[in-house]
Order: C-alpha cells, then structure tokens, then sequence
C-alpha cells in the first residue's frame, strides 16, 4: 500500500474513532448559508469523488453528501449542497445543531486519497448594540464615559472601540470592554465614538456624538 493511502487510512480510522485530529476552526451565522470549504491539496491529477461527513458533539458520524462525477449523487437531505467540484459543502439555514467536526475526503484519479478537517461553530446574529454617553466636567476638564451593550446578556459577544475628534479619522482605541472611559480638556470635546460588538461569525455598530460637557447624562 503506497504511503499517502496509509496515511489518510489512519486519519480516517482517527476522525471516527474519536482521536485528537487538528482541525480547522470556521465560524457559521445562525439561519444562513454556512460554506464549508476543502483545502485540497493542488494536484494535477482530477478528483473523482468526495465525500462529506459530520462528527456531532454526541459523538455521532454521518454521511452528508457524496459527489461523484462531476455530480453530487448522494446527500442526507436538501439542506445539504456540493458545489465547486465538491470543494465546498453549503448548509442552509445553519442553526447550533450543525456545530462539530467535518471531514472531507477526496479519491483522486488512480486511487489516491486527500482529506481536510474542520470545526464549525455557528453563532447567533449579534443585536445591534445601544450606546450611552456619559460626561462631568471638573475645572477645565471633560471626564467622559461611554458604555456599549447589547439587548441580551450574551457571553460570546466582544467589544472593539473607535473614536475621531471633529473632522478628523476614526482612531482605535486599545479598550476592549463594554465601557471606555477617557479625560480631554475641555476644548478638545466635539467628539465621535463607534462601538463594534462582535462574535467570530458577526458584528454591529454603533456611534455617539459627544459635542460638549453638558447636556447629556452627567456621570
């Protein structure tokens, strides 16, 4: 038996056996189209079947689609599609129970094997988050305070900052919480703050104008 044959055989044996495999991590959106894509190696030599399986998080391994001939000839159910040769795997409206490991495993013309192993994680949309801009003034300076959160109380949920002063571009700021917190002097205010909540799969923003110490929520 040639080698590379062995050695995908092995791979093979250690996907459905439960072994530590590495694997690629790919991020889903829920209640969209999730593209699951094989990193074949680049061969001269044609692909002339692939097939899709699924390792749910119970453990569980299933066929997914079998595409054979430049055809896809075999799939669990329509929600299941091949496209690009059988590079990609397409699920529509993706949803937490997709979560787990994927193997695609390529027979290429003369008998060899290539297979690529991948983690899909899908995460829910991620809501568009509310902004609220807090400010005191104390002698010639402006302490401002702005605070950044969603509607629900999500833990996969992240937070990244931006601001501009006036005219000028938008600046990232280090902070990564839910609440950034800054001094300017006084004359230094008319400014914008952009808040991007985030998972690996979405994001949203939001902004805020702050123009000058007084008039808005007094910390």
């Amino acid at each position: 038996m040639k080698l590379g044959i062995f050695l995908c055989l092995i791979a093979l044996m250690q996907f459905f056996s439960g072994e530590a495999l590495s694997y690629r991590n790919i991020s889903g959106l829920s209640n969209s189209y999730i593209n699951l894509r094989a990193l074949f190696p680049s061969s001269p030599v044609p692909v002339i079947e692939v097939m899709w399986y699924h390792k749910t998080t119970d453990g569980n391994e299933v066929l997914l689609a079998k595409f054979q001939d430049g055809r896809v000839i075999d799939r669990l159910s329509s929600r299941y599609m091949v496209e690009d040769g059988g590079r990609v795997l397409k699920i529509q409206n993706g949803s937490k129970n997709d979560n787990g490991v994927y193997k695609d495993e390529a027979t290429l013309q003369g008998g060899g094997l290539v297979d690529d192993v991948l983690y899909l994680t899908v995460y829910d949309p991620v809501p568009i988050p509310d902004v609220i801009p807090q400010v005191k003034r104390i002698g010639d300076k402006c302490h401002v305070a702005v605070q950044c959160s969603v509607p629900s109380n999500r833990s996969d949920i992240y937070y990244t900052w931006k601001y501009r002063h006036a005219d000028k571009e938008y600046q990232k700021l280090n902070d990564t919480g839910g609440t950034i917190r800054m001094t300017v002097p006084i004359d230094h205010l008319d400014m914008k703050f952009m808040c991007t909540a985030h998972n690996p799969a979405d994001q949203k923003n939001a902004t805020t104008h702050i123009k000058d110490c007084e008039g808005i929520n007094q910390l």
